[in-house]
């Protein structure tokens, strides 16, 4: 097929650790998300009123 055994185990480890990494991305991106949800909800500011 023209491809070499080298290329193909790094692609393997590469895709190896893109899948093992991802949950642990996700899983820091909802502990940002929830312990800063207070800038995404303007409705749940204190002591800030919208003027108009």
């Amino acid at each position: 097929m023209g491809v070499k055994t080298r290329h193909v185990r790094l692609s393997f480890i590469y895709l190896s650790f893109l899948t093992f990494g991802s949950p642990i991305f996700a899983y820091l991106v909802l502990i940002f998300w929830r312990r800063h949800s207070r800038i995404w909800k303007p409705w749940l500011w204190r002591g800030r009123k919208l003027e108009l």
